[in-house]
């Protein structure tokens, strides 16, 4: 069994970057509150043999989704 860290709060100015996310069902998901999240950067990042790397249920605003190697 997997560890799952759950936040559950609008975020403004993540930065999620340089991570490598190994085996897992899913790396990052974005929902519950997400579309209330704003101002983040999720840039190269590594998802090595991670089934769902991202997942939106909403999208946070101005954020960069970028560069990131699946």
């Amino acid at each position: 069994m997997g560890l799952r860290n759950t936040l559950f709060q609008a975020i403004v100015g993540f930065s999620i970057v340089g991570n490598t996310f190994k085996t897992a069902d899913v790396g990052l998901e974005f929902g519950c509150c997400a579309s209330l999240s704003s101002n983040g950067v999720v840039v190269s990042n590594t998802f090595d043999n991670v089934t769902n790397p991202i997942i939106f249920t909403t999208s946070p605003t101005n954020t960069v989704i970028q560069n990131n190697y699946i």
